[in-house]
């Protein structure tokens, strides 16, 4: 699951053709990263779940259902953000894409990262005041940073080939997960029994629970790997996580510059090429042009035939 930079055509590695399908090496960085920042901002926001809003929702319930004003509505704009965030980040890659411009990976990754950077540099400046409480009016200056950087990567890689992947919310991933792994049990079930399957299907729902299984796992380790850090250095353990994105933003962005180059140039040599090849019809008349002029030898040899049929004549 290492992530190749060796291909061709690097911009295949992150997206493929600008749209929200990515190969697997990006989405298990990404799973990694989800669940690194996951922790980060579950340890930092009060238990406030930046990426998956289905934990939020059911606080937002509770919290409405004992009429606790404060609390759901820290929820509810929580929810609220994350909409926004999903709907930029779509909204960047639409716009991209009308313009025929194929840098929606960089473009998303570099505003991940800005919005990380900007959670830490508020919460520095928090820090620094002393006010932060779960429901106060700081609360709602850090949250909105926090949640935008799950809410464009939430949206940024949803699939890879025809496989579902979220790399911020697991829920549906261990769904799947057990679902594909039950199917499996069934299908090598009947193979033992000698019954004909699909050796095919069964290929391919065995690459998706390793993949899925893979997504799950990097989300795990992330998360942990953050609290670690974060029992250390707090809130600079975003860093890496900010550092891991522009080295892909930049890594993306060079490989499509090189890519488009080389097409360019393959298309401008391709032009010459053509313009420069002469035709059937030209090289014919150009070897007829040059075998027209008559050598002395055959000027000699149709005298000699002139004079002797005069002769016969006479």
């Amino acid at each position: 699951l290492s992530l190749s930079l060796s291909r061709a055509r690097m911009p295949d590695v992150f997206f493929k053709k600008g749209d929200d399908q990515g190969s697997l090496p990006i989405a298990v960085v990404f799973a990694s990263l989800g669940g690194y920042v996951e922790s980060i901002g579950y340890s930092r926001l009060f238990t406030l779940f930046v990426g998956p809003m289905s934990g939020n929702t059911i606080v937002l319930a509770i919290s409405s259902g004992d009429k606790d004003g404060g609390l759901a509505a820290t929820r509810g704009a929580t929810i609220s953000v994350f909409l926004l965030g999903v709907a930029l980040g779509t909204s960047i890659r639409q716009v991209l894409k009308r313009f025929d411009l194929p840098y929606a990976a960089p473009v998303l990754f570099l505003a991940e990262a800005l919005f990380l950077l900007l959670f830490l540099l508020l919460d520095i400046c928090l820090l620094e005041n002393g006010q932060m409480t779960a429901t106060g009016w700081a609360f709602y200056v850090l949250m909105p940073p926090a949640v935008l950087s799950m809410a464009i990567q939430t949206g940024t890689i949803r699939r890879v080939g025809a496989l579902t992947i979220s790399s911020t919310i697991i829920t549906s991933t261990l769904a799947n997960i057990a679902t594909e792994s039950t199917n499996i049990l069934f299908t090598l079930y009947d193979r033992s029994r000698g019954r004909h399957i699909d050796e095919k299907a069964l290929a391919d729902a065995t690459w998706r629970v390793g993949a899925l299984s893979g997504v799950w796992s990097l989300y795990l380790v992330g998360g942990i790997l953050a609290r670690l850090a974060y029992n250390h250095i707090e809130m600079y353990s975003l860093l890496p996580a900010i550092g891991l994105l522009v080295v892909l933003a930049l890594i993306d962005f060079y490989s499509i510059r090189a890519s488009r180059s080389s097409s360019s140039l393959e298309k401008k040599n391709a032009l010459n090429s053509t313009q420069g090849a002469p035709g059937p019809a030209t090289a014919l008349a150009s070897s007829s042009t040059s075998t027209s002029p008559t050598s002395p030898t055959t000027t000699t040899l149709t005298s000699t035939r002139t004079a002797a049929a005069q002769s016969t004549d006479v």
